[in-house]
């Protein structure tokens, strides 16, 4: 017998295209993609399960309209955003946003929220509705497959590869972007805020320097611009931080604790049970047990 048929696994034109280089040493150079860790990303099938309730994050949040069933409104300071079908807003991080016209009407929006190192390479992006674009669209068909994968199908360093390619698409994807949103944000406010991320547990004084600040402007300036208290804003920041260490991290309540700016470890308890409705170590056991609920985004 002869040997079986091969598929053609690549086209042959796309192949034809690969031809050999000037220089077998030189290739990509020292590119890398954009660094990316602790990524979560969830589905809200109905609008009243996007809630009303103003939300912001540590993290960067990618909101993507990937149905054409129904466009939602987006509220980011005093703008309004309509956010169509097969269309997509990136939220960085710190920024305050909430939704309009809640109803029982179905909805598919896919939330990516994830942490990383490389915040100026999404800014630019930030609250602006852009289209998705088959080359989006394929990278994120891609980042679904990965991340719906159960138990041991679901590999999280590949969960990772494959938002970092979503991402890259994006960026990639500038020029296409359909509707910018221009919030009235201070450039000292703006910049004080960046830097918030890379502070173990920023406090109103390192702020208000950061910024060039009084304490009683800065105050005055986060709540009209930012919509809630600094005071309330940096408590919400601490609680975000803690859950997220508590499920990501195996380091003790107590250097939790510490690392979230907390002079003691009751403290910090008393603190996370209020928002919380549990006690650190509780809220550890439920992660591991997949027992918590995904917030609102």
């Amino acid at each position: 017998m002869g040997e079986p048929m091969a598929e053609n696994l690549v086209p042959m034109e796309t192949l034809r295209r690969m031809t050999a280089p000037a220089d077998l040493f030189v290739g990509t150079g020292t590119a890398r993609p954009i660094s990316v860790r602790n990524v979560i990303a969830f589905c809200r099938m109905h609008a009243r399960e996007l809630g009303a309730r103003k939300s912001f994050h540590h993290r960067f949040v990618l909101c993507c309209n990937v149905h054409g069933s129904s466009a939602i409104t987006l509220i980011l300071g005093e703008v309004a955003l309509r956010l169509s079908p097969s269309r997509y807003i990136l939220f960085p991080p710190h920024q305050l946003h909430t939704y309009a016209g809640l109803d029982d009407r179905e909805i598919a929006i896919l939330f990516v929220t994830f942490e990383t190192d490389d915040e100026d390479m999404l800014l630019h992006l930030g609250n602006r509705i852009m289209e998705i674009t088959p080359a989006v669209r394929t990278a994120l068909s891609g980042f679904v497959e990965e991340y719906t994968g159960d138990g041991a199908a679901r590999h999280g360093s590949l969960v990772v590869l494959a938002a970092q390619a979503l991402l890259e698409t994006i960026i990639g994807n500038d020029r296409d972007s359909s509707v910018e949103a221009h919030l009235p944000i201070p450039t000292p406010l703006r910049e004080a805020m960046l830097r918030l991320s890379g502070l173990e547990s920023p406090t109103v004084i390192a702020i208000a320097r950061e910024a060039g600040l009084s304490e009683a402007h800065l105050r005055k300036l986060f709540k009209k611009h930012i919509g809630v208290s600094l005071g309330h804003y940096l408590t919400e920041m601490r609680q975000n931080k803690a859950r997220s260490l508590l499920g990501a991290s195996d380091e003790s309540v107590s250097r939790i604790a510490e690392r979230c700016g907390y002079k003691s470890v009751y403290a910090f308890s008393r603190s996370f049970h209020t928002f919380n409705d549990c006690t650190p170590s509780h809220y550890r056991e439920r992660i591991k047990r997949r027992d918590i609920p995904v917030t609102s985004s």
